[in-house]
């Protein structure tokens, strides 16, 4: 449209203000006025998903240090829909907490994904977004309608299932074959097969898969299992 700069900007439906970058374009202010922001770190965000009943301390960001990675925690007292500790699953890096070049003495911070749209394969990870796209570019022996990653572990390796639901009912052995071509065209995974860190991704092929669901209802594109398999 002719804009010389544009800005970040982010902001939900459950929040009344929203982050944004100033002039040096370096960093979203978190308003420290109407909120109380914090953060999960990635350590912590980890032992929650590998110990049972843990439960993360978030940590005020403000006090954080430039380079830190977690999940963005915020306060607020709407008079309609106040928050107290609302976990936003958004993943944050911190750019800093010292005073900005625009005079603004509020942290600054990056978005970096979801928390649900990383999948931590130990040493590995890998993108849903990537991964999808890889998905979505299946055309034979057909597409892909819908599908759902489960991390398991093999011994110590971990163990990626990917379960695909194909557009219609065709051989199954070419539609593994394709969707395992796919899966395996993301670096990481790659990198990771062949210095032996993760197990050969498993695939197969379900129908039924757009039914199972979460006890809230919504689909869930990656679950952790349990148990060693």
């Amino acid at each position: 449209w002719g804009l010389r700069l544009s800005y970040n900007y982010y902001t939900f439906s459950e929040y009344q203000v929203g982050l944004c970058e100033c002039g040096a374009q370096n960093g979203l202010h978190v308003w420290l006025d109407v909120s109380l922001p914090e953060i999960i770190y990635q350590a912590d965000l980890d032992r929650e998903r590998d110990e049972e009943g843990y439960v993360p301390p978030a940590h005020p960001l403000w006090e954080a240090t430039a380079g830190d990675e977690g999940e963005l925690v915020l306060t607020h007292w709407g008079d309609a829909f106040p928050l107290v500790r609302w976990r936003t699953s958004d993943l944050i890096r911190v750019v800093s907490t010292e005073t900005c070049p625009c005079g603004r003495s509020l942290p600054r911070v990056n978005f970096l994904q979801r928390s649900d749209d990383l999948v931590n394969l130990g040493v590995i990870r890998i993108s849903i977004y990537e991964l999808k796209e890889l998905l979505d570019g299946i055309t034979r022996p057909t597409t892909v309608a819908s599908w759902q990653l489960r991390v398991a572990r093999l011994g110590y390796k971990p163990l990626l299932r990917g379960w695909v639901r194909p557009a219609a009912r065709v051989g199954e052995a070419a539609m593994v074959a394709t969707s395992r071509t796919a899966i395996e065209q993301l670096p990481s995974l790659r990198a990771g097969i062949d210095n032996g860190l993760v197990c050969e991704p498993e695939i197969r092929l379900v129908y039924d898969l757009e039914d199972r669901l979460s006890t809230s209802g919504k689909f869930r594109p990656l679950v952790y299992e349990d148990a060693n398999t």
